[in-house]
């Protein structure tokens, strides 16, 4: 009797190891798993920021459009200085921010080859002795966020 009290308890021990061993395997997987889910997680939440900064920004570099058209008319009208000096400070002070942030501003010179990869042809200028496919005049200036283009400089090309 002792003989097969022995034997089930060994065999009791042998499953109970194996279930131990098992459930050992089921933690390692689901502890990988739950690690894979994290990284997922991480990652879209990272891509979601990314967008929702990349959206913002291109409302940002509207106001800094206007901004700039506002220093082109000041420059031109008869305005008290601290006014114009003021809207200058404006500028360099969310121009700096912004290069803080890694935005870059993309500001083609006339001449230069036309980059479709950062500019937007808007229209095709005549102009004399300048070659074609040259920038011949720049209406808007393009912007990278972190080396991703998110608006091209908007141009017109030598035709």
């Amino acid at each position: 009797m002792e003989d097969i009290l022995c034997i089930k308890k060994w065999r009791e021990a042998k499953r109970l190891k194996m279930e131990v061993e098992r459930l050992r395997y089921a933690l390692a997987y689901s502890l990988r798993e739950q690690e894979a889910l994290r990284r997922v997680s991480e990652s879209r939440v990272k891509s979601a920021e990314e967008r929702g900064r990349e959206s913002v920004l291109k409302e940002v570099f509207v106001l800094l459009e206007d901004v700039d058209r506002l220093l082109g008319v000041l420059a031109g009208e008869d305005v008290p200085e601290n006014v114009r000096r003021g809207a200058e400070s404006i500028m360099r002070k969310v121009s700096h921010t912004l290069k803080v942030m890694g935005v870059e501003k993309i500001t083609p010179k006339i001449g230069e080859d036309f980059d479709p990869s950062v500019m937007e042809a808007l229209s095709v200028v005549k102009v004399e002795g300048m070659e074609r496919g040259k920038v011949a005049a720049v209406y808007e200036p393009g912007w990278k966020y972190m080396g991703r283009l998110l608006k091209p400089a908007r141009v017109g090309v030598a035709g």
